[in-house]
């Protein structure tokens, strides 16, 4: 697992660190803060150690820049610490080096770097295979083609994906398809069905749920279950060990992010089965109830990343726990706050009503919009 990230010298990431790296990680900001970025950088990383030494574009090096450094800290299965650094240059005839505990590997043969090469090679085989869902994702209509195509992260051959991979002649992928994926569907917090690729000779793919009493195709559901889809199929068929999302939150309600946030914690929670670990860019304030939560910020040009100490906070990330004193709300990022219940029902405010807050020397009262009227009306209108 990914422990700490370094990158400098790549876009917004002139000098930034991300230490404390744990299976799920929330990068939270502002839009054009340079959340993207860091999923770029991580996906730049794990090609480069997968055998893709090409440079990447001038464009992607910082502004002015002409060297750019992407450093990873690891720890294996069996304990081992792994200490691994990529290093880009626009300087002609200079290629990638790919350095190993202070060893570049591509010039010597993997000894000496603290590890044997076969636990290196099962090491970057296992832990390098890298899936980034960007935020612009949609299920589409799916006419049958004649060869099978690779799995688009933006999902446009989801349904086609998944009803060869109900069939594949790969055990691997199978499993992806009945061990990981459909329990999603069938078990809470979901519980909507047993999730079933469809498809008739000729015509198109689609997705059907099935329950004892009826079949529903997916497109009559609404577009917050089809997003779960998305995600989940594109984890799941992806099979990798490290998987990046923009914006997983993008067109679910809030009930629904929940769930979402729960069924990220079931996926890195199978040992058994990929991913081992989730990055996430968010702008919503439900996903910051997590341990692992890092704030995103441009400071002059520059992208900063801060682990937020969360002690204070909720530490588990399948649901937001109220706070143990009921009389109590937590405080979200941007100022926001969940009312208790049982505050909407002594006000009396329904979901779109107007909550007015007044101060009072030493307090600030929460009132209703007539009781709010009824307080500051002057006094000569009450006469």
């Amino acid at each position: 697992m990914l422990t700490e990230f370094h990158v400098s010298g790549f876009k917004s990431l002139y000098d930034c660190t991300i230490t404390d790296l744990q299976p799920i990680n929330i990068f939270h900001g502002d839009n054009n803060v340079g959340k993207s970025n860091i999923l770029e950088a991580l996906e730049l990383f794990c090609r480069a150690l997968k055998g893709d030494r090409s440079n990447p574009s001038t464009d992607s090096f910082s502004w002015g820049g002409t060297k750019m450094v992407l450093r990873g800290q690891f720890v294996l299965p069996e304990g081992e610490q792994v200490d691994v650094k990529v290093r880009f240059t626009t300087a002609p005839g200079i290629g990638t080096k790919v350095i190993v505990n202070g060893i570049d590997v591509d010039s010597r043969a993997a000894i000496g770097i603290g590890i044997s090469r076969e636990s290196l090679m099962k090491f970057i085989d296992s832990s390098f295979r890298f899936y980034r869902i960007p935020a612009r994702r949609r299920l589409e209509i799916e006419q049958e083609t004649q060869a099978e195509q690779p799995l688009d992260p933006e999902g446009a051959n989801l349904k086609e994906r998944l009803f060869w991979a109900s069939v594949s002649q790969d055990p691997e992928e199978r499993k992806a398809f009945y061990n990981v994926l459909r329990p999603l569907f069938a078990e809470p917090p979901l519980a909507l069905g047993t999730l079933q690729p469809v498809a008739s000779p000729g015509g198109p793919y689609d997705l059907q749920t099935e329950t004892a009493t009826r079949s529903i195709p997916l497109e009559q559901m609404g577009s917050g279950i089809q997003q779960l889809v998305l995600l989940s199929g594109l984890i799941a068929l992806s099979r990798a060990a490290v998987i990046a999302i923009e914006e997983p939150e993008m067109n679910l309600s809030w009930p629904t992010q929940k769930k979402l946030r729960l069924i990220f914690q079931q996926m890195v929670e199978q040992q058994d089965a990929p991913p081992h670990q989730i990055f996430i860019s968010s702008h919503s304030p439900l996903f910051e109830f997590h341990e692992n939560f890092y704030r995103v910020a441009m400071v002059d040009g520059h992208t900063q990343v801060t682990r937020v100490a969360n002690a204070e906070r909720c530490r588990m990330f399948d649901r937001v726990i109220p706070p143990s004193d009921k009389r109590a709300a937590w405080l979200h990022e941007e100022n926001v706050v969940m009312l208790p219940s049982y505050v909407v029902k002594t006000l009396g405010v329904e979901q779109g009503d107007l909550v007015y807050f007044l101060p009072q020397e030493d307090r600030v009262l929460m009132l209703n919009e007539e009781d709010f009227t009824d307080l500051t009306r002057p006094e000569d209108e009450e006469a």
